[in-house]
């Protein structure tokens, strides 16, 4: 009896003694521990709002009324308004935001398909909230189209952005980095992702600085990120402003460009960083627009042979193209075990179509015959079957505007639809069509 009570003794010390141990080892990663879920939580955010072109998030809104509820409905009328206002920003060229359409409030809540409050505070005649809206992708769609905008739907890929400081490589341990991180949690056409910092990610490319920094050095943080570019950003303060030296590197070569951005009268240096920052993006930004912006009076047609590697393969390109709002359908014409030939009528012009095809990974090449060959990107195209390869035929005119209906949908010959699953591969004995990024 006596052993085994020592040894209840023993055990007893020694789970005390791990307890205490363990207890030293989360006070002391506590901190950091911390750190790193606020930064996981914003990065999340983040992307999550990026991903999401027509959710607007914790919009303050304050109304007074005659009563409670009156105050509310104002409040929460002039919020869709704002929210609206928001989301047509996102997607249209700043030379336009000027012309934000006036929209009744019927419309608006029939374009709303959620809203949540939170923090709400009243009284007898006032109202405050933070307020949170979703719109209807295709009701804000087909609204811009009959306001004749000219908008864009197409989201890069996240551009992974590395904050250095000056001869120090990249930290996230600055006012700079804490200014790229706030505005990065905002949607867009072109999301912007500040890595995590985390060991191995300062391993990889911790001793960055922009004057030396190359494609290679960047490309395993890219890809572990979904992305296809990295800026490396500096600043300096300087009297009046802030300099901001900014290096993209992508695979094909590497393109400084440099930003001066004056102080406001009575701005603080954390907010005039928050504003270059901010600035600097809707640089990229508008220039993406400019390039994926669709004029959606323009339909075109064009006739292309798909490269792929077995019937996986297939479905997942399929998948792809289906998801791509420019391609409005997809007659598959024949399918052979490497490759098919389709024909796509989508809105805009190529090269936008060839953009939007790019962030899905898929490159569209036009080949001297006049057809074009789609195929996954680095993919081998050599093995695709001659009978796939033979110039459009006449009938096929590349630069005739399909006939669209008052929604700016196409109209298409119900006779010439089969049902067919999209995803699935035809026979080839009949066509097939498929709507494709129809909304």
């Amino acid at each position: 009896m006596r052993p085994r009570g020592l040894w209840q003794q023993a055990g007893a010390g020694c789970l005390r003694g791990l307890d205490m141990l363990m207890a030293q080892i989360v006070r002391r990663l506590l901190p950091a521990l911390i750190v790193a879920a606020v930064h996981l939580g914003a990065l999340a955010v983040g992307q999550a709002q990026a991903g999401d072109l027509y959710a607007v998030d914790k919009l303050p809104i304050d109304a007074s009324g005659a009563s409670p509820s009156e105050a509310r409905d104002k409040a929460l009328a002039q919020g869709r308004m704002r929210a609206f206002s928001i989301v047509f920003k996102r997607l249209t060229a700043q030379a336009n935001w000027a012309n934000v359409p006036e929209v009744s409030n019927a419309e608006l809540e029939e374009m709303v398909t959620a809203y949540t409050v939170d923090n709400e505070k009243l009284s007898t005649t006032r109202y405050l909230a933070n307020a949170s809206f979703t719109f209807s992708a295709a009701g804000m769609r087909n609204a811009l189209r009959r306001w004749g905008a000219i908008f864009s739907e197409t989201q890069a890929k996240p551009v992974v952005v590395l904050p250095t400081r000056a001869g120090l490589g990249w930290s996230n341990d600055t006012p700079w980095a804490q200014s790229w991180l706030s505005v990065s949690q905002r949607g867009s056409l072109r999301p912007v992702v500040v890595p995590m910092g985390d060991a191995a990610e300062i391993a990889m490319v911790g001793g960055v600085i922009p004057e030396a920094a190359t494609w290679e050095q960047v490309a395993p943080l890219a890809e572990k990120y979904g992305a296809t570019e990295v800026w490396i950003t500096q600043h300096s303060l300087v009297p009046g402003g802030v300099h901001v030296n900014l290096v993209s590197l992508k695979a094909d070569g590497r393109k400084p460009s440099k930003y001066t951005v004056t102080a406001n009268a009575g701005e603080s240096e954390p907010q005039l960083m928050v504003r270059a920052a901010a600035m600097v993006r809707a640089a990229f930004e508008e220039s993406w627009k400019a390039q994926t912006a669709v004029n959606y009076g323009i339909h075109t047609t064009l006739e292309a042979a798909i490269s792929f590697n077995g019937l996986a393969e297939w479905v997942a390109i399929r998948k792809e193209i289906a998801d791509i709002r420019l391609i409005q359908r997809m007659d598959v014409l024949q399918v052979l075990t490497q490759g098919a030939r389709v024909r796509l009528q989508y809105l805009g012009r190529l090269e936008q179509l060839q953009a939007a095809l790019s962030q899905a990974n898929l490159d569209l090449a036009e080949q001297p015959s006049g057809l074009f060959v789609l195929a996954k990107k680095g993919s081998d195209v050599s093995q695709l079957p001659e009978g796939l390869l033979e110039a459009p035929s006449a009938a096929v005119d590349t630069n005739a505007p399909t006939p669209v209906s008052a929604d700016g949908a196409p109209v298409t010959d119900p006779a010439a639809q089969t049902g067919q699953s999209a995803g699935m591969p035809s026979t080839p004995s009949a066509p097939a069509t498929s709507p494709a990024g129809t909304p």
